[in-house]
């Protein structure tokens, strides 16, 4: 007797439509309202946008997580977040394991002018949540710790703005995660992540040792050590195979 194998539901909403395509949904459901939002939508692909329902669901409130590259924030973007907090989430703003910061109890309807306002500073929930590649971290005292060995902010945020929208990278497996840290004391926890690129002094400059296949969850690993030193000119090209790799 044959074994038909139903379709995981979390697979059959991103078959059906990338989570990237649902921001002109997201708009139409702040106009009419959370119960007009369709159920793959609620439960998949507004992750995609950094929103998780809050529970109980019925109550129509939302968790939004913001990402900050390397856990770095401008005083503007520091004060726009705690305004929005105060005027849309009860003042709330936790930072999150991946230096991002969430907001608790956001309306659908409220939905449309926190985006403008975070994008006017720079800021974005854009694959916040969802099989995407996350929020990269990397030392936030970078270009500031006189013992680092480069400061990783530049190419955290080229390799943040490739994978942005990127919808070659936008339904993967499962969530990716990337941290690239020069910081000395290995700050950034790389075993844990999909990839962890960290910088030491190699014999012709620095170089960073390249980790693959971390992770926490259900199926909790540690990294492994590829013994393969990247430049920094190397990194954003590294990261893209990889995780097409894992994608694949």
């Amino acid at each position: 007797m044959a074994v038909i194998k139903k379709e995981n539901p979390v697979e059959k909403a991103k078959r059906e439509r990338d989570g990237l395509d649902c921001l002109d949904n997201i708009i139409a459901y702040a106009r009419q309202g959370f119960g007009s939002i369709e159920e793959d939508d609620l439960n998949v692909r507004l992750r995609w946008y950094g929103l998780y329902t809050q529970r109980p669901a019925e109550d129509g409130y939302f968790m939004l997580r913001v990402k900050v590259p390397s856990g770095i924030l401008s005083s503007l973007q520091l004060r726009t977040i705690g305004e929005l907090s105060v005027q849309y989430a009860r003042g709330t703003g936790d930072i999150t394991t991946r230096q991002g910061i969430q907001f608790h109890y956001i309306r659908i309807d409220d939905v449309p002018a926190i985006f403008a306002r975070l994008e006017s500073v720079g800021l974005t929930t854009s694959g916040a949540c969802g099989d995407i590649t996350r929020n990269i971290t990397g030392c936030p005292l970078t270009g500031i710790d006189r013992n680092e060995f480069i400061n990783t902010a530049p190419v955290i945020e080229r390799v943040h703005r490739y994978f942005l929208d990127n919808r070659e990278f936008s339904n993967l497996p499962r969530k990716f995660k990337i941290t690239i840290s020069g910081c000395p004391v290995y700050c950034t926890g790389h075993e844990i992540n999909d990839i962890g690129l960290v910088a030491f002094n190699g014999e012709n400059g620095v170089v960073f040792d390249l980790w693959v296949g971390g992770g926490l969850g259900a199926k909790e690993r540690f990294g492994e050590r590829l013994g393969v030193h990247v430049t920094e000119d190397e990194i954003a090209s590294v990261c893209h195979h990889i995780c097409g790799i894992f994608r694949d």
